[in-house]
């Protein structure tokens, strides 16, 4: 998942706010599982 096309989509559409700390979360899991 591309940081720069979740940022757009929050400035998009207000409900990505909700999904935010899940996206953070699952990138995390990204970095660490690299």
């Amino acid at each position: 998942m591309d940081l720069t096309l979740i940022s757009l989509f929050c400035v998009i559409d207000d409900f990505c706010q909700e999904l935010l700390p899940q996206w953070n979360a699952i990138l995390l899991e990204d970095t660490n599982k690299t």
